[in-house]
Formats: structure tokens, C-alpha cells, sequence
């Protein structure tokens, strides 16, 4: 069995809830005011300086995502220095080719 636990909320009119626990085999203290629900669905890809949110729709049954910006990790830093290391390259290579 599995559940799910966190902040109710209604968000356009739906009554939603943002997860933010899992319990696989929950404890009978831990099903209180938790949703038991089948499986959890698969996270969308991560994107560079997003987070995706989980909600489940408590009227529905299902599962949404919403992105929500946050920090760079360092390795989402180094990447984005890197990339525009390439760029500043690419461009000094193309004046240079002019001359």
C-alpha cells in the first residue's frame, strides 16, 4: 500500500494536494489524513533551474506536475559557463574570420 501526504490547497477550482511525502506500507499513525493511492507516476524530465511540484487531485485521482523556478545547482552552473565559453568562442572566431 502507498500514500501520500501534504498541503490541501484549491487552485482553479480544484481541490488539490501539493505532495510532499510518500509512505510505501505506511503505519496505521501515518495513514491519518494521508491518501492511499495505487502508484506514483514518474517525475517529468528536470530542466535547468526548474523544480516540478507534484499535486494530486483528491477530486480526480490524479497526478499533475507544475515547474517552479529555483537556484542553479553547481553543475547547472558549470553547464551554462561552459556553454557560454562555446558561444563567446564561436562569435571571436567569426571576427576574427572577417579580418
Amino acid at each position: 500500500m502507498l500514500i501520500i501526504k501534504g498541503d490541501k490547497i484549491t487552485k482553479d477550482g480544484a481541490n488539490l494536494l501539493r505532495v510532499w511525502q510518500v509512505i510505501n506500507d505506511p503505519t496505521e499513525q501515518e495513514k491519518v489524513g494521508a491518501y492511499e493511492i495505487e502508484s506514483i507516476p514518474e517525475y517529468p524530465k528536470q530542466k535547468r533551474g526548474k523544480s516540478s511540484i507534484m499535486y494530486y487531485n483528491i477530486d480526480s485521482k490524479e497526478f499533475l506536475f507544475e515547474e517552479e523556478d529555483r537556484p542553479l545547482t553547481p553543475e547547472e552552473t558549470a553547464e551554462e559557463t561552459r556553454e557560454l565559453l562555446v558561444n563567446i568562442r564561436e562569435e571571436l572566431k567569426k571576427l576574427n574570420e572577417k579580418k
